[in-house]
């Protein structure tokens, strides 16, 4: 019996016993969670945790060449679970807990610089208050964030060019959220000559990604969304089928959703298949809590359906059961 079995039966008994008590079921079911998968991993039947990442020109060489035996991990906002959302702390985390790509969020301060922070309010993740984009960049520097319980800690909000400064050499940023800021974003890639390691994920057709993104489409990772709720998804989806791109991201709220049918086309056609277990309506219901409990019923349904990137909050943990899979296995 695989020890990842006994998982549920360890959590529900500890939710019994802290039932009255939701933030230390939350913290024990983490804990319980890392110990069961680094006990599972390093079992003589299953492969040890890898020792990182791939680097920057291995992980942009094998955004084009997907291999079978490799899963990329994308983490989103950083390793949230080790440092606040969005930080430089938190992104540093999700490298070393082994990925490839880091999703962070963009939003514009009162004097038009691009700050790293997912809400439009300051209220949930900082001690600040009112609106990012009423606030002028002192104010926000000036602010500090708070980790997943609420708690407030030493780290800062940092700058867009921050993070691509930092960036730089070491992984592939994920920019979301960056919509209204093309322009902006383009400005701070240039300055800090990181437009390899950015990476955008929309649901735009081609001629408007490339009309958005004027001038750093070609320079940039652009991978295509294709939306189960997009009324011109199969559109979108054979604009894209001649170009160049790293692969797309499938988002379907079933199993029978037409979206879902293209996988198989898209895998042939040697694109990397992108799924996100971050909310229900993303992945038919696969989502990171369903793998906290089994794994094998989110995750691991992802890479048996195609799945060779796969957007978490939840980085180490992913990383540890791809590997007992054998899919983080690469030549590097």
């Amino acid at each position: 019996m695989s020890i990842y079995r006994l998982y549920p039966i360890v959590k529900w008994s500890i939710g019994y016993l802290f039932k009255t008590d939701t933030l230390k079921l939350k913290v024990l079911s983490y804990i319980i969670a890392l110990l069961f998968f680094t006990v599972g991993c390093s079992s003589d039947d299953e492969v040890s945790i890898t020792s990182g990442p791939l680097d920057l020109p291995s992980t942009i060489e094998h955004l084009y060449s997907p291999n079978s035996n490799y899963v990329l991990i994308a983490s989103h906002r950083g390793d949230a679970t080790k440092a606040p959302e969005n930080t430089i702390a938190a992104i540093e985390a999700a490298i070393t807990s082994g990925a490839e790509i880091v999703e962070i969020d963009v939003r514009i301060t009162q004097d038009g610089v691009l700050v790293v922070i997912h809400d439009t309010t300051l209220e949930r993740t900082t001690n600040g208050t009112g609106n990012v984009v009423d606030r002028p960049l002192s104010y926000i520097q000036s602010l500090k964030t708070k980790d997943s319980n609420g708690n407030l800690t030493e780290h800062g909000v940092p700058t867009l060019f921050e993070v691509m400064a930092f960036a730089k050499d070491k992984t592939v940023i994920f920019i979301d959220k960056g919509n209204d800021y093309w322009p902006e974003i383009q400005n701070v890639l240039r300055e800090t000559d990181t437009f390899e390691n950015t990476l955008i994920v929309e649901p735009y057709s081609l001629s408007r990604a490339k009309n958005e993104l004027n001038g750093f489409y070609d320079r940039i990772h652009y991978v295509p969304r294709i939306r189960q709720t997009d009324e011109d998804a199969f559109a979108i989806y054979n604009e894209f089928k001649p170009e160049v791109i790293p692969g797309f991201e499938f988002r379907f709220t079933t199993e029978n959703s037409s979206v879902f049918s293209l996988i198989p086309e898209a895998t042939q056609q040697g694109n990397h298949i992108w799924m996100s277990t971050i909310t229900p309506d993303m992945t038919a219901g696969r989502t990171d809590l369903i793998a906290l409990d089994d794994p094998d019923a989110s995750w691991g349904w992802c890479v048996d359906n195609g799945a060779s990137i796969i957007l978490t909050s939840y980085p180490e943990l992913l990383n540890q059961y791809l590997s007992s899979r054998n899919l983080r296995q690469s030549d590097q």
